[in-house]
């Protein structure tokens, strides 16, 4: 069923193993297959609503109440409760139209949230929230950009309620260890879709959440994230320095996911800079550090927790096309394509601009503009396509070859929002 349930969703790789123990929950009632509903449907040949039955409906201008919430376990004669309540739903709803929640009626809802809901989170809540991160992960790099947004600001408020109702401290390290992966993935989306601010934020978030976890390698993660992250948005190179710095400071002496990406982004920043010779000497610690990676990391071509040797030949790619190098950046430009999933899309599109700007460089105008603007066609902008969009503007040779319409066309490309 797991083989069949990543058929369904067009995932190419993910842990079977892992998979099939969630299915043997969903099958024993205690969680169910939000996420996999339409998966299960597409195998057993029907649609969703014949299998799992009518979705619970809105009323229009507020949000339906689910089993054992808020609205149901309210006590008579709670005072100002009434008015927490209407907080809360206001807030689902909000949530449910994907609009902006000011902080202040976040922190009502929670409120209501914690005065209604009743013991801390048991075992079984720890895994089901074990289970959502994993999920996340799988995802974050396959969906469009935006598209998690409504789900993660969901679940990580219904999270930060189960931490602070959490006495025990196992249990609230393991939940602040969920927390720091899922305000990750919300920086990641905050960041493609333009909104670089809300992005620092929740990087910051994950960042306390990883340390007060006391998972070390997860801290270096959330680092090495955040690093990569502020390549790619344009940040100064200071504070990128800084946030490499930092990472490098936590990374463990052992090779890890966290060092290889702190390596490849220093490599970036340094072809970025036109430092040849730096960014070749950082490639070839990367490929030591990559040698002595274990083999699940190396084999996990989907998720932000491995690093394959796709990963290796989209940092080439990447640095060869910066250094003007065209004829390395097209050879790792076709190993990177032939090695990265079908379902990652926007990995595949930043790979072909990668293609457009050695094109640009070689001196090929009219073909790498013409491949720049196709593959931006329905596609959704993210700060990796702003910033490879933005490279090839600058490589373009003169105000002729700029003034060009595809040339424009890039220029409020890379200039836009999600």
């Amino acid at each position: 069923m797991a083989r069949r349930l990543f058929i369904a969703d067009g995932i190419r790789q993910g842990s079977v193993r892992n998979l099939a123990r969630q299915i043997a929950r969903h099958e024993s009632g205690e969680v169910f297959p939000r996420d996999w509903a339409d998966a299960y449907a597409a195998v057993f040949g029907m649609s969703r609503t014949d299998l799992f039955g009518e979705p619970v409906r809105r009323e229009r201008g507020r949000s339906a109440s689910p089993v054992g919430t808020v609205e149901e376990r309210a006590r008579p004669g709670d005072g100002d409760e009434d008015v927490r309540r209407r907080t809360l739903l206001e807030l689902l709803t909000a949530l449910g139209a994907g609009a902006t929640v000011p902080l202040a009626t976040a922190e009502s809802a929670l409120a209501a949230l914690e005065t209604s809901l009743g013991g801390p989170a048991g075992e079984k809540d720890v895994t089901d929230w074990q289970n959502t991160a994993w999920e996340y992960s799988q995802t974050i790099w396959v969906h469009p950009v935006g598209v998690l947004m409504k789900n993660l600001t969901s679940d990580i408020t219904a999270l930060a309620v189960a931490i602070r109702q959490e006495a025990r401290s196992g249990t609230r390290r393991e939940l602040l260890r969920v927390s720091a992966q899922l305000t990750t993935y919300m920086a990641q989306e905050l960041s493609d879709m333009g909104e670089l601010r809300e992005a620092r934020r929740s990087f910051h978030a994950a960042t306390q959440a990883a340390d007060a976890s006391g998972d070390r390698d997860l801290a270096s993660w959330v680092r090495c994230y955040h690093a990569t992250t502020a390549f790619w948005e344009g940040r100064p190179t200071h504070v990128i320095t800084k946030l490499l710095d930092d990472a490098f400071v936590h990374v463990p002496n052992a090779p890890s996911v966290g060092l290889a990406k702190a390596l490849k982004t220093r490599a970036h920043l340094q072809a970025a800079q036109g430092d040849k010779a730096g960014a070749e000497a950082t490639l070839h610690k990367l490929y030591g550090v990559y040698e002595g990676l274990p083999t699940h990391i190396t084999q996990d071509h989907i998720t932000p927790h491995g690093f394959s040797e796709n990963s290796l030949s989209q940092g080439d790619a990447f640095i060869y096309a910066f250094l003007g190098d065209t004829k390395r950046a097209v050879s790792a430009i076709d190993k990177s394509l032939s090695l990265l999933p079908p379902e990652r899309k926007g990995s595949r599109a930043n790979i072909h601009l990668v293609h457009s700007l050695a094109l640009i460089h070689d001196g090929d105008i009219a073909e790498g503009l013409s491949l720049a603007t196709g593959t931006h066609e329905g596609m959704p902008t993210s700060t990796s396509r702003r910033l490879i969009t933005r490279e090839i503007i600058k490589a373009l040779p003169d105000g002729k070859a700029r003034a060009l319409p595809a040339a424009r066309e890039l220029y409020a490309l890379a200039s836009a929002k999600t």
